[in-house]
């Protein structure tokens, strides 16, 4: 006997606990309930629990709009999560006021029933109560008067005005604007431009560019005897008259930056003359090629820069 007292009681507690757990809940997280003008938002929060094979039909949440003449509900979003063994929907909805009291009045934001849907089941409802709040007006319709000056005794002096310091900014963008104006001389003097458009001319860059321009491009020995005369025109800028290899030592004593550069130097003469006087210049390619041309002008270039 006592058995089947126990085996019923725990059958009871057993099936309202399924019971439970099929019906949905709401709770609801409320805004203050006072304190409210026209124009302003009210946030309610609600979170539905349901069963984890149930849902809210999407039908039955409101959509966004008027609800009467002075409440509009501005937004809803809704968001779906799992906890335990049930489903839950955290619904926030957004209204705003636009009741004008002339007193502060009590008003209700009306329920909002969302239908819960199961497979082979009767659907359900899951309700968010009505909520009432206190609307206030803006200000008073009669004013009582204080002395002299009547209603305009009323209004607030204007807020004194504070100074702030600006001396970091003042001091930020002077530093600023030193910078760019000493980086603007800086490129200028490195593009030559004014006022520095006067300054020494760099005759073995300018070589440099166009020997490493020829060597990008395919072999050809049209590329490689233009390079050969972009560095001959470099001497002879440099000298100021025609250099040949003969005029070698004269020219390194009135240069002696490039003394260094004095075998490879030679070098390049020895192959130029090769392919100029000896009309060969698929030896000369083979003796000297483009690639080492290439290095032969940016040393000379690194040099020439290295003076200026």
């Amino acid at each position: 006997m006592i058995l089947r007292v126990l085996a019923g009681a725990l059958f009871l507690v057993l099936g309202n606990g399924v019971a439970h757990a099929d019906t949905p809940t709401v709770h609801v997280v409320e805004p203050r309930s006072v304190g409210y003008f026209i124009g302003d938002v009210l946030t309610r929060d609600a979170d539905v629990a349901v069963a984890d094979d149930a849902k809210i039909d999407p039908a039955s949440i409101p959509r966004p709009g008027p609800l009467n003449y002075w409440l509009e509900l501005k937004s809803v979003d809704v968001d779906e999560y799992v906890r335990g063994v049930r489903k839950h929907y955290r619904i926030r909805l957004a209204y705003q006021t636009f009741y004008a009291p002339l007193e502060p009045r009590k008003l209700e934001i009306p329920a909002i029933r969302f239908r819960v849907l199961r497979p082979e089941r009767e659907s359900t409802q899951a309700v968010v109560p009505s909520w009432s709040f206190i609307s206030s007006p803006l200000r008073e319709i009669m004013p009582e008067k204080n002395g002299e000056g009547g209603p305009a005794k009323l209004l607030r002096a204007d807020a004194p005005v504070s100074l702030s310091s600006t001396t970091l900014e003042r001091t930020s963008m002077a530093i600023a604007g030193v910078t760019a104006v000493v980086a603007l001389l800086l490129l200028a003097h490195h593009l030559a431009l004014w006022p520095f458009h006067r300054r020494r001319r760099r005759p073995f860059t300018q070589a440099m560019r166009t020997v490493r321009r020829e060597a990008a491009k395919a072999a050809q020995s049209a590329n490689y005897r233009l390079a050969l005369l972009a560095l001959h025109r470099a001497f002879d800028e440099a000298s100021q008259r025609r250099v040949l290899a003969e005029d070698l030592d004269s020219f390194l004593v009135a240069r002696p930056e490039f003394e260094s550069l004095r075998p490879d130097i030679e070098r390049f003469f020895q192959t130029s003359r090769r392919a100029f006087f000896a009309d060969d210049m698929l030896g000369s390619r083979a003796e000297l090629p483009l690639s080492d041309l290439a290095t032969f002008a940016t040393s000379m270039s690194e040099c020439e820069r290295a003076v200026a």
